[in-house]
This record gives structure tokens, sequence and C-alpha cells, in this order.
């Protein structure tokens, strides 16, 4: 199993590769904010569509790192003490947290 797992993972990055290979380049005259913008939605769409494709992410269990931010903002004021937030490795639960720390710096709550 670990073989097959990780000649998966090279395929996956061998593909990757090829199609950034594809892609021409944007001139840095070019690349405003505007197209950067639609950009890193076209981008944001596409590995959402692969991740529901591939059955990591189950519809309408996601929740976007806004609702996330809105919800832990409101975990001060609430009932409950404990928070469970539970993601795959590298998707961002530290950073998330993080960026909550600062934001309650911000509003003096630390």
């Amino acid at each position: 199993r670990p073989q097959t797992d990780a000649s998966s993972r090279a395929e996956r990055l061998k593909s990757m590769i090829r199609l950034k290979e594809e892609e021409a380049p944007i001139p840095t005259s070019e690349m405003g904010e505007a197209l950067f913008h639609t950009r890193l939605v076209t981008w944001n769409d596409g590995v959402m569509a692969g991740l529901h494709r591939e059955k990591k992410v189950i519809p309408d269990l996601y929740q976007p790192r806004v609702d996330a931010e809105t919800v832990l903002r409101g975990w001060t004021t609430a009932r409950a003490p404990l928070m469970v937030i539970a993601a795959d490795a590298g998707s961002g639960k530290t950073n998330l947290l993080a960026e909550m720390t600062r934001q309650y710096g911000e509003f003096g709550m630390l």
C-alpha cells in the first residue's frame, strides 16, 4: 500500500508540474489587482472542485476561513469552554489560530 500511495503522489506531482509548464507566464506589467483576484478565484474554484471529486471535502461540511474566523470571534463569549478545530495537515489550522490571536490582541482580549 505505501508504494501505491507514493507512486500516486509522484504521478500527481508530475501532472501538476506539466500543467504549470503549459501555462504561459504573465508579464509583471500586465499583472494587476483585478487579474490577480480573477486568477486566485479561478485557482481556488479548481482546487475545491478537485477536493470534492477526490472526496476529500464533504459537501456542506467545509467551512471557509472567513466563517471559521467569525465562529472563533464569537466563541470568546460562548458558553462552551471548548472548541475543536480539525483538518488535514497543512490546511492552515496554525495560521488560522495565529491570525485569531493577532485579532484578539487588537481587540484587547489577550
